[in-house]
């Protein structure tokens, strides 16, 4: 390889790596948004996942069809089964559910049962532990199951099978089914409070599989609705940015990144910095004057009586001796022995306050230079003072 080749293949290094950082990244970004490893997610495998379910159901003649889109659920006339209902708010999950023929709460609130059911409620929780059915539900009597989790009861005299109730609950259980609708349309409502049924890690235990089969295979289609927490909010009309894969911003963000990134490897650096003579020399006069003019234009009247009293400090202090350290304060005092003048006074010209107008500028300016003269005049150095 020439040294031309290896030069340009040096070139051509970054902008290569900084290219493989991004397709990689993106195809991460693309793998963790489709891949489904959510609890209660039909298309995981993890222990919190639904995919036995699913698979199940499949093998059953039921077709599975997991969304995220609440827009999606409410085109569905079978099962609508909706995990984790908190996500969506009232009029969503109303609205998700309003043309199924059959709905499958799973571990909703009380907030989204007033939305759907009004007259079940939340009756607390129990511990989670096998139970029988107790009730007379058809889709119940699969044989005992792992209930506990939240109980449900019912309001009144609204009439629904209550299952699974612990000892201590005889009013409450983790699974309600109001069928014919009396509260929900004319849907069969099912609200299941223990989720564990339908996940991966309890699926082959006692009878959840059966009773998971029993629940949502009563119709061809099934829609499962996994609410996507960054979409809460009622949704509008679709945008042209909503039809975009929730990977596609992190890419366009990667690429303005390694764009950036390639801008100040290739740009061109500063060089030193380079002493240069002025073009021309002020009169210290001329910048007397011209800082002067300034200072009259904006009115700083405040700023130039600092200035004045400064300059004035510094050239009595070195006249008189007095250490660089020691406050203004001390230089007043020393000014005041120096010359007999009043103490109180010679702070007031020194250190007193901002002149209001150029009128008392003026008067600070010749009170400055007769505190000055006086001290040329009678003190000398403060070191020759016996």
């Amino acid at each position: 390889m020439t040294t031309a080749q290896a030069s340009r293949v040096r070139r051509l290094a970054f902008p290569i790596a900084v290219a493989v950082v991004v397709v990689v990244a993106a195809g991460v970004a693309a793998l963790v948004a489709t891949g489904g490893s959510g609890d209660l997610d039909p298309d995981s495998g993890d222990r919190s996942g639904s995919r036995a379910v699913a698979q199940i159901l499949g093998r059953h003649g039921v077709a599975v069809t997991r969304t995220s889109d609440p827009g999606r659920a409410a085109q569905a006339r079978g099962t609508v089964v909706v995990v984790h209902p908190g996500l969506l708010s009232a009029g969503t999950l109303r609205r998700a559910t309003d043309g199924a023929s059959r709905v499958v709460l799973v571990g909703p609130g009380q907030s989204e049962l007033d939305a759907v059911a009004p007259g079940v409620r939340t009756a607390g929780s129990g511990e989670a532990r096998t139970l029988p059915p107790g009730c007379a539900a058809p889709d119940a009597q699969a044989g005992p199951a792992r209930a506990g989790g939240q109980l449900y009861g019912v309001r009144g005299d609204v009439r629904a099978d209550v299952c699974f109730r612990p000892a201590d609950a005889d009013d409450a259980g983790s699974l309600v089914q109001l069928d014919g609708a009396q509260d929900a349309g004319n849907a069969t409502l099912v609200v299941l409070g223990q989720a564990d049924v339908l996940r991966n890690a309890y699926l082959a235990d006692d009878a959840n599989a059966a009773l998971a089969l029993r629940v949502l295979g009563h119709d061809p289609d099934l829609v499962w609705l996994v609410p996507d927490p960054a979409r809460t909010a009622d949704a509008g009309p679709q945008s042209l940015t909503d039809l975009l894969p929730p990977w596609f911003d992190w890419v366009v963000l990667e690429v303005l990144v390694a764009s950036v990134l390639a801008l100040l490897w290739r740009g061109r650096r500063l060089g030193p910095v380079v002493r240069e003579p002025l073009p021309v020399v002020v009169r210290a006069g001329e910048t007397l004057h011209g800082r002067a003019r300034l200072y009259r234009r904006a009115r700083a009247t405040d700023r130039a009586a600092a200035t004045l009293r400064t300059a004035v400090l510094r050239r009595l202090a070195r006249r008189l001796a007095v250490p660089p350290e020691a406050a203004p304060d001390a230089v007043a005092v020393r000014v005041a022995e120096t010359t007999g003048r009043d103490v109180g006074d010679v702070r007031r010209v020194l250190l007193g306050g901002a002149p209001r107008d150029e009128r008392e500028l003026v008067r600070l300016a010749d009170e400055l230079d007769s505190v000055e003269r006086a001290v040329t005049a009678g003190g000398g150095r403060g070191e020759d003072r016996g």
